[in-house]
């Protein structure tokens, strides 16, 4: 199944924490399905989407040990009257687990734009938001699914495995929550 999610960002109090380190406003994950198909409109004075860029690809994220230079902006070109609107397209941990991490997950947060916070607007009359969608596209909870095999710890390989989407999607987020316990996020 697939779920439509509306966004919106606006300026306020979280945009001025964090006075050595940039607070996101969403927290650095991956997305829990096949893909994500993103629409933000023009409010870039608000809020940035950023993707990690570590440059050893291998290794896992750890919350502990952020870089803010391990994470670059998506750039999102004007919007043009008369014109297609640009959407963003995130690898999702089901199809990266599918294509054997050929595909591998987008792992991403939002972050309020840099700038200088004398210029950011005070007043909650005056705000800037930033609005936009987020179509997690799933597929049918009984669908089955047939994994690759892959390596284990010991470098050796294991079997393929079928499951539905939904077994696979409980455990996927069972995952998520063990390595939040840790301050880690893994690649796989």
């Amino acid at each position: 199944s697939s779920i439509l999610t509306l966004l919106g960002y606006r300026t306020g109090a979280r945009h001025r924490q964090g006075k050595k380190k940039q607070i996101p406003l969403v927290m650095p994950h991956t997305d829990v399905s096949l893909l994500t198909i993103l629409l933000f409109d023009q409010g870039e004075d608000c809020a940035n989407l950023q993707r990690y860029s570590s440059p050893n690809k291998q290794q896992a994220y750890d919350i502990n040990q952020d870089n803010n230079k391990d994470w670059v902006d998506v750039p999102l070109p004007p919007l043009v009257k008369g014109h297609d609107p640009i959407f963003v397209v995130n690898v999702a941990d089901c199809l990266s687990e599918l294509s054997g991490g050929q595909l591998p997950s987008t792992l991403h947060r939002v972050v309020p734009t840099k700038g200088n916070p004398s210029q950011q607007k005070q007043s909650q009359k005056d705000a800037t938001t930033r609005n936009g969608c987020a179509l997690f596209v799933g597929l049918d909870p009984h669908e089955p699914l047939r994994f690759p095999a892959k390596r284990n710890s010991e470098e050796m390989p294991t079997d393929a495995t079928t499951m539905t989407f939904e077994e696979w999607r409980k455990q996927r987020i069972a995952k998520a929550q063990r390595a939040l316990g840790r301050g880690v996020t893994n690649k796989d």
